[in-house]
């Protein structure tokens, strides 16, 4: 009835400050995972929770910043 799931790949982040002198732009490839699980409730109807992490360091300046994060969500779907 429970119905895991797992993931991982790339992905392509822009990162723009925009300051009253200046404007600081930085373009970088990072990490995703994606774990989660779905299950069944009745007549089609599915419910899904799910958490994924992503991971891309930037340096626009001389600091050094991680545009990603974790993310948590759920779900409804229908399946036919």
């Amino acid at each position: 009835m429970l119905n895991p799931y797992f993931g991982g790949g790339v992905g392509y982040y822009q990162y723009k400050e925009i300051g009253v002198f200046e404007e600081i732009k930085d373009k970088k490839i990072g990490f995703i995972g994606l774990a989660g699980c779905f299950f069944k409730i009745s007549g089609g109807l599915i419910f899904d929770i799910y958490a994924h992490y992503s991971y891309c360091r930037v340096s626009p300046n001389e600091h050094k910043y991680n545009i990603g994060g974790l993310h948590v969500g759920v779900g409804f779907g229908f399946e036919y």
